[in-house]
C-alpha cells in the first residue's frame, strides 16, 4: 500500500485525482507509521471517515477528495445534529487531513 508520504513525490498534483476510497486508507496508514496514533485513534478515525462515505455515497458515486465543496461538509455536519458537539468536531476534524480535501 503506498503511504501519503510517497504519493506527493510522485507528482505534486497527485493527490488531487485520489479517489475518496484510495485516500482514506492512505491516511489511516500515514497515522499509523508517521503519525504514532494509537489502535483506539486509528479505529476511530476510520469510523468517522466511513460514516461520511456513507454520507456520500448517498447522495451519488464518492467524489475525488478535491470535489467535496464546501456545502457538502456543511450538509454532513447538519446530518450530524443528533451528536454532541465534541462528537461532530471530531467527525468534521478528521476531513480536513484527507488528502486533496479542499473544504471549499
Amino acid at each position: 500500500m503506498s503511504t501519503l508520504a510517497e504519493a506527493p513525490a510522485a507528482s505534486p498534483s497527485a493527490l488531487l485525482s485520489i479517489s475518496l476510497e484510495r485516500a482514506v486508507p492512505m491516511f489511516l496508514d500515514y497515522l499509523r507509521s508517521y503519525r504514532s496514533c494509537s489502535p483506539l485513534s486509528i479505529c476511530s478515525y476510520a469510523a468517522d471517515l466511513r460514516h461520511f462515505q456513507d454520507f456520500l455515497a448517498v447522495r451519488g458515486p464518492l467524489l475525488l477528495p478535491s470535489e467535496i465543496a464546501r456545502r457538502i461538509v456543511v450538509q454532513f455536519a447538519v446530518s450530524l445534529s443528533r451528536w454532541s458537539l465534541v462528537t461532530v468536531r471530531r467527525k468534521l476534524s478528521c476531513l480536513l487531513h484527507i488528502p486533496g480535501e479542499s473544504g471549499q
